[in-house]
């Protein structure tokens, strides 16, 4: 992938590149992301923490993710958020089925466009967690690693999708995070991206 992505274009551009399928052996962590003495709760990217069944929070719907990230219409493809707290977010999202998807190809969702689902969840989680009035305006993955997708496609999944952003590390000028889409108890995708912020003061 290119070394300056924006959030919102299509994450297909060269998937095989970055994409580990089932089988595949799953890359160790690269020295530029993770540095000695970092506190990354364990280094892995199957980090995204309990979180209670009882929520706790009040649901957002569409209309309050599309107020924290800039995507409008069809490309807002997260549905609800039903949980976050300073380091996880929780959503959920049904835009998978949808034949007129955006980034649908052939009528066919690869499931390697869950990256954009789980880059959307990053970006509503900065905007939720934003303190001191230092919003951020706009976000760029610098690298999406350690991927493994564990069905080909998305459109065939009955299920609505829950996609778990967890934040390992990060400050004002970008983030580590794990992500996980989850289909009822199946894992779909999951993998690591790196996210570099603009911040609004």
């Amino acid at each position: 992938m290119s070394d300056k992505v924006p959030v919102g274009v299509d994450p297909r551009v060269e998937p095989e590149d970055d994409v580990l399928e089932p089988e595949d052996d799953v890359l160790e962590p690269e020295d530029d992301v993770l540095e000695p003495g970092d506190d990354v709760r364990g280094k892995g990217f199957h980090l995204c923490r309990p979180y209670p069944d009882d929520y706790g929070n009040t649901p957002l719907g569409k209309p309050e993710i599309a107020a924290l990230i800039p995507h409008t219409g069809a490309m807002c493809l997260l549905d609800a958020v039903r949980f976050w707290d300073d380091t996880t977010i929780v959503c959920a999202a049904s835009s998978h089925r949808d034949p007129a998807n955006p980034l649908a190809t052939g009528g066919r969702l690869d499931t390697v466009c869950g990256i954009e689902y789980a880059a959307q969840a990053m970006a509503v989680h900065g905007g939720l967690t934003a303190k001191g009035g230092e919003c951020p305006t706009a976000g760029y993955l610098a690298s999406v690693r350690d991927v493994v997708r564990h069905t080909p496609c998305l459109d065939s999944i009955a299920a609505d999708l829950e996609i778990i952003a967890t934040k390992l590390g990060g400050d004002l000028a970008g983030a580590l995070y794990a992500f996980t889409l989850r289909a009822g108890s199946e894992t779909v995708l999951e993998g690591r991206a790196a996210v570099v912020l603009e911040v609004r003061s």
